[in-house]
């Protein structure tokens, strides 16, 4: 099994995680078409708005579009495997529960260094209030690390998850 280690951490195989969130992810969904759909959706558009604007401005778009209840929500749905409604913000919350929780794994922001919430670990992912050059690194890794993970999200979302109807006519 790959593994790669950042600091003291020691990661597994983005495969591996890809297919156990989405095994969550289909779960929590159960015969909800909408949320596995929805969920589809963002796993084909983030990772290449990742790209284009960078990671922290992507995933502030997600939290944006989900907002602090649903992601809160989100949060609890996840850990509890409560099955959860399936609306475009549950979507993009999930989405960003998913990619933080990699992210955390990776070492790269730490639960106990105040990210408790989206904006401390967007912030402490960013260099936070001491942005500088020694931050960029940390992002720019982050990006590259978390890539893999986004595109097996993606392709398996793709094979698993049929497209909700706006997004049926690919």
């Amino acid at each position: 099994m790959l593994s790669l280690t950042y600091g003291i951490k020691r990661i597994s195989d983005p495969l591996r995680a890809a297919i156990d969130n989405v095994k969550k992810v289909s779960v929590l969904a159960g015969e909800n078409k909408t949320l596995s759909g929805k969920f589809r959706a963002r796993a084909r558009d983030l990772p290449s708005l990742v790209t284009e604007i960078g990671l922290v401005p992507a995933l502030s778009f997600c939290y944006g579009k989900a907002g602090k209840d649903t992601y809160e929500k989100m949060e609890e749905s996840f850990s509890k495997n409560i099955k959860i409604d399936g609306n475009e913000e549950e979507s993009y919350a999930l989405y960003l529960l998913l990619v933080l929780d990699y992210i955390r794994k990776l070492g790269l922001i730490n639960q106990t260094e105040g990210a408790t919430d989206v904006v401390d670990a967007l912030n402490q992912l960013s260099g936070g209030e001491r942005l500088s050059e020694s931050a960029l690194p940390k992002v720019e890794l982050a990006s590259k690390l978390i890539r893999p993970y986004l595109l097996e999200i993606k392709r398996l979302s793709e094979a698993l998850f049929e497209p909700v109807s706006s997004e049926s006519g690919e």
